[in-house]
């Protein structure tokens, strides 16, 4: 599912975008052929990677309901989830424990948030807003914040904060990373800007599933935009080309970008396909693919068929795709399930989130054969139900 907006002035606002073209790379990155991944189909069983999958319920008050979940943390045995509805803590059984900041334009309140982060250490949550970054710990109260002049996905290691912004031709970074006092430390610069455009206002297009940063093993890397094809590792300031994807005949041209042209990109976009998301651990990185439009123009309906789930084995150096139940992703063979894959990795856990109504479409299209249990799990929810968090506990050192 893709959220494409238009604008008929300029407004930086929705989520981010890096581009690395630029930046040397080095001889020890991982290359990936996107082709070449295409061509390959392995298929794979959820008890290939986790022994155990559980189902979180998250119990809320009823006039919360937690719907389209966007990021997870764990922090002192209690879940931080950032969701449509805000962020929230709940203990590690799902009971909601507080709110973490709320909308509105009095000190400590945001107006939208566009990502968090979690300073471990100190345990503060960090979000950012559309014009500063806020600060909150675990209770909720509100800290300190740091004005900034967008906002976007952030990041937060060693002391530094990363945020990936819209690298729009009227941004001249595509990221940048601030100290805790929000001074400026080092920039990424956005070739596209200044680039000249055939539409007076804006177009931008964002994956529900797009995630710019991900973190393996203590570190930090940064993704940006689907069209951006290199994953660079984060030390501090700096960064260095940690991955890169050779797209081949399905990169997106610059003329089709939505911000060059809004009607061309609606018409010809749904050629060529963008990476939402890395993942990674030490066996595997997961990689979450998209088409930039939907052939049929559907932009907001959820189909399987726009998504391509790949694996990069590390140990073989072979990219795959995943060939689960409805031709993607991993087939549950422990709970029963809908086909999973891995969206965060969150304390010994890969984690998804599933909303009711995206299962319940594809359930009635005929895409899962769920067992009894999954489906009596199903039964209990509803428009105004939370989103089921699913926790596929990792193998053992990933020896499978």
């Amino acid at each position: 599912t893709y959220y494409i907006l238009f604008f008929s002035t300029i407004w930086i606002a929705m989520f981010l975008s890096c581009n690395s073209r630029s930046d040397k790379i080095s001889s020890d990155m991982t290359v990936i052929s996107f082709e070449q991944s295409l061509e390959q189909k392995r298929s794979m069983k959820l008890s290939d990677i986790s022994d155990t999958l559980i189902y979180l319920e998250l119990r809320t008050p009823e006039d919360l309901v937690v719907s389209r979940v966007w990021k997870v943390f764990k922090i002192d045995n209690s879940w931080i989830i950032h969701s449509n509805s805000g962020v929230m803590r709940f203990t590690s059984d799902g009971q909601y424990m507080a709110t973490i900041g709320h909308k509105g334009g009095g000190p400590g309140e945001y107006n939208m948030v566009f990502d968090i982060a979690i300073d471990s250490t100190k345990k503060e949550v960090i979000l950012s807003d559309s014009r500063k970054i806020l600060f909150y710990d675990l209770t909720g109260r509100f800290l300190r914040n740091i004005n900034m002049e967008s906002g976007g996905q952030i990041e937060f290691s060693d002391n530094i904060i990363w945020l990936a912004t819209l690298a729009h031709r009227t941004m001249p970074y595509s990221a940048i990373a601030i100290n805790e006092q929000g001074d400026t430390v080092s920039m990424m610069p956005n070739p596209y800007y200044g680039h000249k455009c055939e539409d007076a206002g804006m177009g931008v297009s964002s994956s529900k599933f797009w995630a710019s940063f991900y973190s393996y093993n203590g570190k930090v890397y940064l993704k940006g935009k689907e069209d951006n094809d290199t994953v660079f590792l984060l030390n501090g300031a700096e960064r260095k080309p940690h991955l890169l994807f050779d797209m081949g005949k399905y990169k997106l041209p610059v003329e089709y970008e939505p911000w060059y042209n809004y009607e061309t990109f609606l018409k010809e976009s749904y050629r060529y396909w963008g990476i939402s998301s890395v993942l990674e651990d030490d066996e595997y990185m997961y990689i979450t693919s998209q088409r930039f439009s939907d052939p049929d123009g559907e932009n907001y309906k959820h189909k399987e068929s726009n998504f391509r789930y790949i694996l990069y084995d590390k140990s073989s150096k072979e990219s795959f795709i995943t060939d689960g139940p409805e031709g993607t992703r991993f087939f549950d063979d422990i709970q029963g399930g809908p086909a999973f894959w891995p969206r965060w990795d969150v304390d010994g856990y890969y984690v998804n989130a599933i909303e009711w109504y995206d299962l319940s479409q594809e359930l009635k299209q005929g895409n899962y054969d769920v067992s009894p249990a999954f489906q009596e799990q199903f039964e209990k929810w509803g428009y105004d139900t939370n989103s089921l968090i699913l926790l596929a506990r990792k193998k053992n050192n990933n020896e499978h």
